[in-house]
């Protein structure tokens, strides 16, 4: 059984190797999704409550994970279409109480505003996607509340 790890590429683990192993217990059953924790010039990190920067799953449940030729990983949307595809198919999802990836922090590449925008762009897929039929506002939400919590583990030390 094997697993993959999809992070983004201006983000970095910050943990160990037997975090991870104690990560992909909870990736047998589903998807493990990551908030990213920005870094800013001080060292300081802040979770980003909207910012799910990584995904951990069994090799098995890739085909869930719908092909697009508008979203990838980075784009606005993706980080909801992945696990939300997971939930859709009755898989579970989880996720880290505690650090695992690190960003550091820099101007949006992507903003906000008229049709034509990326955020708007990858809406529309994302709808299309899932077939979801409920507002925007209200998919960040269905992931937060279907999201079962980890927390860390003294003996993955």
């Amino acid at each position: 059984e094997g697993y993959a790890m999809v992070i983004n590429a201006d983000c970095r683990l910050c943990v160990g190797s037997t975090v991870m192993q104690g990560l992909a217990n909870y990736a047998k059953a589903g998807l493990v999704h990551i908030y990213r924790h920005d870094i800013d010039m001080n060292g300081n990190a802040t979770k980003q409550p909207s910012g799910i920067d990584a995904f951990l799953f069994s090799t098995k449940l890739a085909q869930l994970i719908p092909d697009s030729d508008v979203l990838c990983m980075g784009k606005p949307w993706w980080d909801y279409v992945v696990p939300m595809s997971m939930l859709l198919a009755g898989k579970s999802i989880s996720s880290p109480s505690f650090p695992v990836i690190h960003h550091t922090t820099h101007p949006l590449r992507w903003v906000m505003g008229g049709p034509d925008c990326e955020w708007a762009i990858g809406s529309v897929e994302a709808f299309k996607l899932l077939d979801w039929k409920r507002n925007h506002h209200e998919m960040h939400p269905e992931i937060i509340k279907n999201t079962q919590i980890i927390n860390y583990d003294p003996e993955w030390t």
